[in-house]
């Protein structure tokens, strides 16, 4: 293989190491941290509309790499996601 390829490889391997070591959280566990956290969560277990769209609008953004959470990712970026 290519040494390209080997970097990306070692960057994916290194981070499921990260996750299933637990230094790294899990989606569910941002997703739950998250909504603990937001400022309309009552703690009553009910996700209101406004928490609903403000966690989408987060996780469209790590998807699209206009948003980098280092607990979630760790070092590994996501190149932003452009139209050009």
């Amino acid at each position: 293989a290519d040494s390209i390829t080997m970097k990306r490889l070692s960057t994916y391997l290194d981070f499921i190491e990260k996750r299933a070591t637990g230094e790294l959280v899990t989606p569910a566990t941002w997703i739950r941290s998250y909504i603990r956290n937001h400022k309309d969560y009552k703690g009553d277990s009910v996700i209101s509309d406004s928490i609903a769209y403000d966690l989408l609008i987060a996780c469209r953004d790590i998807g699209e790499g206009k948003l980098h959470v280092p607990e979630l990712l760790g070092d590994v970026t996501i190149e932003p996601i452009t139209t050009e």
